[in-house]
């Protein structure tokens, strides 16, 4: 759900654009790249900061339940965080195609939605774990344990995340702003 919430981050870009307020704030003395990636990176930060705050009540409402505040806490939590980089992952793919095709943002919705259902299909055992994999959530899946968690691949997914966005903000640099005139 936390990467609901970054795809609408970044599409608040979007509609700032379409009720051209863009136009009124990168004509002056704002640029284009430095109010697209200000969007990006509280975007980033914000998902972040929810998935810390999640894992926090995750861990303490499960340490209070078993009475394990070490432990059992500290796997919720790190859980959490690591999924910060596939949630990451649908935001740079966001900010990729508002940077050249704001019409099809609506993508970003759809990839959200294949992976929720992959998870699900794999939840009711008709999907094998192999086609799972294609989700930049299965890296961080709750069915590997965090202490056998491999760093890489998260890392992998914040380089690719930060590429995709870096790639949608240039398409943003060197595309015509929608006006209201």
């Amino acid at each position: 759900m936390v990467a609901a919430y970054a795809i609408t981050a970044v599409l608040r870009i979007k509609k700032e654009e379409n009720q051209g307020r863009a136009e009124l704030i990168v004509d002056k003395k704002v640029s284009r790249m430095h109010w697209m990636s200000s969007h990006l990176i509280v975007a980033a930060f914000c998902s972040a900061a929810l998935l810390l705050a999640m894992g926090m009540a995750g861990g303490l409402a499960y340490g209070l339940m078993t009475g394990d505040l070490g432990e059992g806490f500290w796997n919720i939590l790190s859980m959490n965080i690591a999924k910060i980089p596939s949630v990451w992952i649908l935001l740079g793919f966001t900010a990729l195609l508002y940077g050249f095709w704001p019409r099809i943002t609506s993508l970003s919705w759809v990839l959200w939605l294949a992976f929720i259902l992959l998870e699900l299909g794999w939840e009711a055992q008709l999907v094998d774990w192999s086609l799972l994999q294609i989700s930049p959530f299965t890296f961080a899946h709750y069915t590997i344990n965090i202490a056998n968690l491999p760093l890489i691949p998260l890392l992998s997914l914040v380089c690719i995340s930060a590429f995709l966005a870096g790639i949608g903000l240039l398409g943003f640099k060197n595309r015509d702003v929608l006006t209201k005139a």
